[in-house]
């Protein structure tokens, strides 16, 4: 006679089956409606789920039943019993892998007739670009190839390629391992502050190498603002360091223009607006006199060689150039005595 116990258990077993094999009718309902593959693939996650329920109540109810009966017909009946489900979710896996291929190759047949749109992400193993590498694949991939893992093998190389080796047919895995050694925030922010402390001295009047240095700090302050680590760059020794580097000119201007900032927590987000703004003004300076010099020549061509039309402007360049070279003389003046 069986006891409280294990009839309890059979109970919840029943249950659990019932649970599952609703899950299974209802996963082959959607194979059958042609559902979206992210459709399918949640349908069979239940499935899944409800196949370890009932197998976690089977083992503890035939543990029970070993411990009351020497019946071994009964126990292999059993054994028979847990092997049945399991064989409704092996085929339901079986339906699931059938339709992604499928999808993979629909998806490759229309790659092969429309025009490239996009390129797929890539990444060799570059920190900072991983971050945006993520976020580019979830969105451009997973829609086209869900989780492929050769879709994601085809966008890695060098030392990101190396660092997934091994389980390159498991798709949750590889992007775990790209977690563990590009995804930890730490290292990146580490990586992105030791760039910007690499940055030297701009000299008075290396404009090019003032639009360098604002570019680089501008795009060490994206990379964290992408990851909302932004206030990472609002430190005072991030702040002090880039005042260091800044031309006397901009200097002055900056320590003017801070005076007057009274938010601790905005300092940086003002100096980073301080350099573009200066950046904008030094390349539309640089334009310009790339094209009064330009035009000053080809006027001076026209009179010396007497022939092509006047045009006009004999002195008007030159004195703009004379105007731009005496405003760069008295800057530098100032300087030295600021200095």
């Amino acid at each position: 006679m069986e006891s409280e116990h294990v009839k309890q258990l059979k109970q919840q077993r029943a249950t659990a089956k019932r649970r599952f094999t609703r899950k299974v009718n209802i996963f082959r309902e959607s194979v059958c409606q042609e559902d979206p593959l992210s459709v399918l693939q949640h349908n069979y996650g239940e499935v899944s789920h409800a196949y370890i329920e009932v197998e976690n109540i089977h083992e503890k109810y035939v543990e029970l039943l070993i411990e009351t009966t020497t019946d071994e017909d009964l126990i292999e009946d059993e054994d028979q019993y847990i092997m049945d489900i399991e064989r409704k979710r092996n085929d339901s896996h079986a339906l699931l892998a059938k339709k992604s291929d499928q999808q993979l190759k629909v998806n490759v047949s229309k790659a092969k007739v429309k025009v490239k749109a996009l390129d797929p992400p890539v990444f060799n193993g570059d920190i900072r670009e991983y971050p945006a590498f993520k976020a580019d694949f979830e969105r451009l991939m997973n829609d086209s190839f869900g989780k492929d893992p050769f879709a994601l093998k085809q966008c890695l190389s060098g030392d990101a390629l190396k660092a997934v080796k091994g389980v390159e047919t498991d798709y949750d895995q590889m992007f775990k391992r790209l977690d563990e050694k590009y995804g930890n925030c730490r290292k990146i922010v580490d990586v992105v502050l030791c760039d910007l402390k690499s940055l030297r001295k701009i000299s008075d009047g290396d404009s090019k190498g003032f639009v360098k240095m604002v570019e680089k700090v501008e795009r060490c302050w994206l990379d964290l603002k992408r990851m909302n680590l932004a206030s990472e760059m609002n430190t005072s020794n991030t702040v002090s360091h880039i005042e260091k580097i800044l031309p006397m000119t901009q200097k002055r201007e900056w320590v003017i223009l801070a005076e007057d900032i009274t938010d601790p927590q905005k300092i940086f987000e003002e100096l980073l607006e301080f350099l573009l703004k200066e950046k904008r003004v030094l390349e539309y300076m640089d334009s310009s006199i790339r094209s009064t010099v330009s035009l000053e020549k080809v006027n001076i061509h026209s009179i010396n060689g007497s022939h092509g039309p006047d045009l006009g402007v004999p002195n008007g360049s030159c004195e703009i150039v004379e105007a731009i070279k005496k405003l760069q003389e008295n800057q530098e003046c100032q300087n030295k005595k600021l200095e």
